[in-house]
Parts: structure tokens; sequence; C-alpha cells
């Protein structure tokens, strides 16, 4: 995807107050012919709230915006010759916030509405054989519950027509498309629900046997829709669908791909230089669109693999082990067709010893269709690994053999399914090193949430960056943020071997422009001396269905829009603590609200990020209603690592029709090792008694001061007072004065809080987890709480002392 910052226009008149971004629900139309105005309906919520609107494409430009009300308004864009086809990406920016991801499209065809009624073939909407057949057709339509919408084409024998349907890739509603096509006779000569390229959506093509009038009916596949079930249908003299034989070629040689599986017939597509150079910018993917001789091209592209592994193609018969055929040395690319159903392909690869490979199977993304089975197997004929599904139901896997020599790849499909179209790509290369750079969406009901940075002058904004390592592990990542406006800034966060998150904290001067554009986050790595970069590309649901809320379709953006925006209902401030937090130890980190006029919720506080072993104790922290501070507690583990790390506390707040989120500065935190070890010896105690807690200390360094210690863990109705002790004693005792109520029993909870004196704070750990306090009924004998292999090691001890 094209990406650019637009900063299109700003309607001072448009911003009230309010402090929420403006929502889209539904946009129409939401295809185009390109080249002219494109005027796109919008209803929403607090549209007349925007200021500007960010478009993902610099060969777009601004028109016009008007909010007739706040819930619908008309957006104007303009195309011209420079601009691509296919889906284009824009926002909505207010004041204060940013809208989910829109989605429009860009088509060749020029485009014509349905007409109602057209429920029935008597009622059919006829359509201009010349036009469709010459230039192409797009027809945009809806259809409501149980609805059909019929067209007529009138064909001569012989012509063949392509008809592909966009309908869960417009990017709007879950609507499952199907289209069937009768001949003049009324029989049903082609039908599709699902495509191979387009999933959910039906493409078909078919050859008129005889001259006459040939119906179309669209419906929806279980006989449902409603008023957000819209479709394109594409009509023309284009091949649909098809499938690339082979799947690939290599980057030097180049070649030609026979595009298989269309009506129309074998198409033949030659990959020249050019084309080997864009797939190399697209990470060995290029997109083709194929047509006919004299024809029109395809609506959805092709997609075929472009890289450097030497490519073979497969030898029939290759059914059995004792027939594989010969692909020669990895790395290497293997071509093969699963055809008829059942076919087993089988092939000889000669690998090296230690030496890591990685296999992977291209088939229902080069749309094939067929869910591949594959398996490895040794020299010795031992099954090494197998994989079903990795991408998609693509499988891949990783392998390290422990021998050299030849091992057998076998190729199946999972269901035994097959034919001419079932064709497949297998490369066997050394494991590519990248990173993988995410942003997590906080809330699956709200999947494009969290997906753009909103700041005010003055404010922050904290972007949590998952970070995955592939084909390496041992090198730091480097993230950070490019293409700010003036006067935003954002440190860049770096990544050890063992975290898997960056938080980026974007932050505006008091002084910052209202503006809005892009940013863009990049990752940097170096691994044994080899530098790796990469960029984000995230992939926002814009359809999601059951079962649990599953992607039915995804855009793809490789930057995240930005908007620094007059309204902020809060700031947040975090006071860097003022000791540093021991391992078995807690701190309460103090969060302070400046809270806007009017604004008096609650905001709920989180921490993206914390050191390793470090985490929050309570499940929900938050500033109450009205209030301007709150502590975030949290507790460092036996295993946390000493040193030091940035905190960012995130705020968020439920406003009227949306959230809000605000960070703090990066406050510093220090993780250090506890100063003592506690040892608590068992007790025993009568109800409404006193007894003494003896407690051996052993110091790791010394104090600067005496410090405290209070006895905690004690059941009910039992106190204890704190004491003081200093880095010269080995022993302390604690008073307990147990209750006449505190329940008779062995209670194995207590343990100490030792609060030392460092800076000008209190390091508190705790430390002796496990002391025992006996509670026993006036007169009776403590019972044995030591357990059983603690009393024979003492008796062992005893006799050897008395020599016996």
């Amino acid at each position: 995807m094209r990406s650019a910052a637009l900063v299109l226009f700003a309607l001072a008149a448009c911003v009230r107050s309010g402090a929420v971004a403006p929502s889209i629900e539904t946009i129409e139309p939401r295809w185009f012919q390109v080249g002219g105005v494109h005027s796109i309906r919008i209803v929403g919520e607090r549209l007349d709230r925007v200021s500007s609107v960010l478009i993902a494409d610099d060969s777009l430009s601004f028109e016009s915006y008007e909010a007739t009300d706040e819930d619908a308004a008309t957006l104007c864009i303009r195309s011209d010759g420079n601009t691509s086809l296919g889906e284009k990406l824009f926002w909505l920016v207010g004041d204060a916030g940013i809208s989910g991801v829109a989605v429009m499209h860009l088509g060749a065809f020029p485009v014509l509405d349905e007409v109602e009624p057209n429920n029935d073939q008597s009622d059919a909407q006829r359509l201009d054989t010349d036009g469709l057949l010459g230039s192409g057709l797009s027809v945009r339509g809806g259809v409501e519950t149980g609805d059909f919408d019929s067209f007529v084409v009138s064909l001569p024998a012989g012509q063949h027509l392509g008809i592909e349907v966009n309908s869960m890739r417009l990017g709007g509603s879950f609507f499952d498309a199907y289209v069937e096509v009768l001949d003049p006779v009324g029989r049903v000569i082609a039908s599709n629900d699902d495509s191979e390229i387009g999933r959910q959506d039906p493409m078909l093509s078919f050859v008129a046997e005889q001259a006459g009038d040939y119906t179309i009916n669209l419906r929806e596949a279980a006989f449902g829709g409603d008023y957000e079930s819209r479709y394109v249908m594409h009509l023309g003299d284009f091949p649909a669908p098809v499938v690339p034989l082979p799947g690939g070629v290599n980057t030097r040689a180049g070649g030609h791909i026979d595009l298989i599986g269309s009506a129309a017939g074998l198409l033949t597509v030659h990959i020249d230089e050019a084309s080997r150079l864009l797939a190399e910018r697209e990470n060995g993917w290029l997109t083709v669109s194929p047509r006919r001789p004299a024809g029109l091209a395809t609506p959805s592209p092709v997609r075929i693999r472009v890289n450097d592994l030497t490519c073979v193609d497969e030898v029939e018969p290759n059914n059995e082990r004792s027939d594989c055929s010969d692909a020669g040395a990895a790395p290497v690319a293997i071509h093969g067709v699963l055809d008829p159903p059942g076919d087993v392909d089988h092939f000889f690869v000669d690998v090296i010893a230690g030496k890591p490979w990685h296999a992977e199977v291209f088939a229902e993304r080069l749309g094939s269709g067929v869910d591949v089975r594959l398996e490895v197997f040794g020299p010795s004929g031992a099954v090494l690994t197998y994989n079903d599904d990795g991408v998609v139901h693509d499988p891949k896997l990783e392998l390290i053999a422990n021998e050299s020599g030849r091992h057998v790849v076998r190729v199946s499909e999972h269901l035994d399914r097959g034919g001419p179209t079932a064709a497949y790509r297998l490369e066997i290369r050394e494991p590519e090193q990248r990173i993988d750079l995410t942003v997590p969406v906080p809330d699956p009901l709200r999947p494009t949430a969290g997906q753009s940075i909103v700041l005010s002058p003055g404010g922050r904004f904290a972007l949590p960056v998952t970070v995955r390592r592939v084909g390496f592990n041992d090198a730091n990542v480097v993230v950070e943020a490019t293409g700010l406006p003036d006067r935003v800034t954002c440190g860049s966060a770096t990544i050890t071997p063992n975290e898997h998150l960056a938080v980026l904290l974007f932050e505006a001067e008091q002084g910052a422009k209202l503006r809005s554009g892009f940013a863009q986050i990049v990752a940097s790595a170096k691994p044994a001396g080899r530098s790796i970069n990469s960029t984000l590309s995230q992939e926002l649901a814009v359809v999601t269905g059951e079962p649990r809320q599953t992607v039915y379709h995804k855009v793809e953006a490789d930057r995240l829009p930005l908007a620094v925006v007059p309204k902020a209902p809060f700031r947040l401030t975090a006071t860097p603590p003022r000791a540093p937090i021991a391992r078995d130890g807690a701190l309460d980190l103090q969060v302070s609200l400046e809270r806007a006029p009017g604004f008096v919720g609650e905001v709920r506080l989180s921490v993206p990020r914390l050191p390793a072993w470090v985490e929050r104790t309570e499940e929900i922290v938050a500033i109450a209603p009205g209030e301007t501070s709150a502590v975030f507690p949290i507790y460092a583990g036996d295993r946390a690592i000493p040193g030091e790390a940035q905190v960012i506390v995130v705020g968020e707040a439920d406003l009227s029709g949306g959230r809000f989120t605000a960070a703090s500065q990066a406050a510093p935190l220090r993780v250090r090792d506890p100063y003592a070890e506690v040892a608590i010896e068992s007790i025993a105690s009568e109800q409404g008694q006193s007894v003494r807690a003896k407690c051996r200390i052993e110091w790791y360094e010394e104090l600067a001061s005496n410090a405290s210690v209070r006895l905690l863990g004690l059941p009910k109705h039992a106190t204890a007072p704190e004491v003081e002790v200093s880095a010269t004693d080995a022993t302390f005792e604690i008073p307990i004065s147990v209750g006449d109520d505190t329940p008779i029993s062995i209670h194995n909870t207590l343990y100490v809080e030792l609060a030392v004196p460092e800076g000008a704070g209190v390091v508190r750990q705790y430390l002796g987890r496990g002391g025992v306090l006996e509670v026993l009924e006036p007169g009776a004998s403590a019972r044995e709480t030591e357990s059983r292999l603690t009393i024979l090691r003492r008796q062992a001890e005893s006799r050897r002392s008395s020599g016996g």
C-alpha cells in the first residue's frame, strides 16, 4: 500500500466540545471507476466534529467534506491517471481523536447501480452487452433479507464472460454472496459461492453455448442479507478464476507462467526484469492481472512467487517413494500438481547435516484451493517432521538434518482432493532472518482500536509494539518512529533478546500545531554483524463474524495515522520512585491526574511494559471519579533481574460514545538485590496468650540506618507491632498477641516485611515466607509442625554430635 500523510483541510467551525473521536458506521458507495471525483456518503457519530481527513495514498486528492448533521457527512476525493487500482484507506480526524479505518475501492470498469425491482427473472435488470464486453462493467447493489438481484445480458454463441463479485472484500459488513448463471432456457450452467482468490466472494467464467439472454442471479449464500449487505459485481470478457502454473519463477531466468482454470482457456504471462524488481520490493510476491487476447484484465490480480531459488518441475510417476522425482540439492523451489484426486508426489532433496532449512508450500495462497500436507523422511526412511497448516492451509516447517544425504519430501492433499488446478510450489531454503512488528489489538470487539496515535499539545501517547524475531534470537532490536510532524517526538526502544514488547512514547510539545499525518514504525537489529531492517505492516480487520470474531477480510497499512488535537480530558504524571524495588519486594508507583474542566470520570490505569518478573498486584487500578491521584502497586518476584527500566503509565477513560487514552512520562524504575534473608522459627501459643516470634537474619550489605520489620500473614485476631533491626543484628524477636477468637490451627502463612531506608524512600521486601504459628486451646500441648524428614535429620545430627 502506498502511504503518505495528507493533511487535507481544517474546519475550525466543526470543532466542538467533547473528547471522543469521530466514528464511521457505514460508507456508501465503496466502489468507483478510477478517475474523477468520488462522492462518499458517510454515516456515523460526531461527524460534524471532523477537522481533517487522512488518506493513505498520495495520488488521491481531497475535494470537499460536508457534514449535514452529527450523524451524516459527504466526503469527496479525486483520483487521476496516476492512481493505482485497489483498496484505498482513509481516516477522519476529530477534535479529540481519529476514527477507525474506512475502505474505498477503485476499479477499471464503468460503474452502474442496480435498479429495483429486479428480484426474479421477469424483473431482471438488462445490461448493455456491447458495453460490458467492450470495456467491462461493475454493478453496485445490495441484498435485503431473502432478496435476489437478477440481471440479463444477451450473448452471442461462443462468447466468453467472466463474473467476479466483491462483497466481503468491500470491507463493509459480513455478506457471503452467491452467484449463478442461467442459460436462455433457464438451466443453471455455472454457479459459485466461495472462490480460492476471493475466499467468500464468488468468481466464475463461462462460454455461451447458444445465442440468447443469459440471467445472472446474485443473493446471500444462506438467503440472508440486510440493508448493509452491499456488493459490486464485475462482468466482462476477462478470465476468472485462474491459477498460476508453475507457481513462480527464478529472478535471474524469468520465464513464462501459464494461467489455468478459466473457461477462457489457457493464458500465458511473461515475467520480465521489471516484474522481478517489483517482486523484490514486495517480499518475493508478484501480482499480475491476466487478460485474454484483445480482452479485459481480471479485476483481482493473480499472485506469483518470484525469488532467486533454482526451479525444478515434478516428473511423473512419483506417487511412491521408490519413484521419487529428483529435485537436487537445497536450496530449491519445486513445482507440482496434485492431479488426479488422491495424487501423492515424492521428491529426493539433498541436504547437509547440521544446517537449518525452511520448507514452505504455496498452494492456497496461489489460488489452487487445496489443503496440502508436507512430510520429510530421512535417508533411512524414518519420518523426521511433518506439517499440515502453517500459513492458512499452506504448511511450513523447520528442519536440521542429523545426517547428510538424500531426504525424501512427500506432498499430499489433506482430504485426497486434487485436479488440474491443484498446483503448488514448495520452497526449501535457508531460514530467513527478519523482524515482524505488530501493534496489539486490545479489544477484539473493536479490532481497529488502538491502531492510531492521538496527542494534544503537551500530551503523550504510549504505543505498544510486539517484536517477533524470525531466524535469530541473539541480538537487541531497536524500535523507533519516523515521519513525525514538527514538535512531535518519540524516543527509540531497545528490546533485549529475552523481551518481545516495545513501548514507544510519543510526546507533543506545548506549542505543537494541530495537524495530522502518519507515523512509520521501523525496527533494526544486527545479529552476527548482519543488518536486518523492518517496517511495520499492520493488518486491520474490517470484516469480522462468527465464530468467535473470525476475521473475514483485512486490509494492510504500512503506517499509523497520527493527529495532534486540541481536546484532552486529562493528563497523567508518574512520580519517579524515590527508592528502588527489591527482588521479592513491593513498590507503590504514585500517579497524579490533571483533569480538564468538566471531566470528572474514572480513569483506569495500566502499565503496558514492566521489567521481567515484575507485575501489578491489583487486577484493577483506577483514579476514582473526581480524584486526582492514585497508587499503582507493583511487585518484583524473586527472579526479577537487577537493573533499571523506564515505566510508562497509561490512563483510559470511558466518555460519551468512546474512549480516550493518554500516557505519563517515562519514570525510571530500578530493580535491586534484597538486603537480607530471614528465617522464622516455628512457634506455638494458646488462645488469649502472647508469644515472641524468633527470627534469624543474614545481611547481604550494610545499612545506612536502622530498618523496620513487620510480621505479616497472621491469622485473624492476632496482632504484632513493628520492630526495628540494625545491620549488626543476627536475630530479632517480634511479640505476637494471640486473640481469644484466633482460629485453632497450624498457620503456615507468616512472613516479614523488611523496610530499609534508601535515598529519599524505602525499599520494602518480603522475606521468611512459610513461617508457622500454631494456635492451641488453653491447656493443650503443641503438635509437631516440622516435616518427618526435618525431624530425622535433626535426630541424626544430634547422634553425631554426641558421638552415638
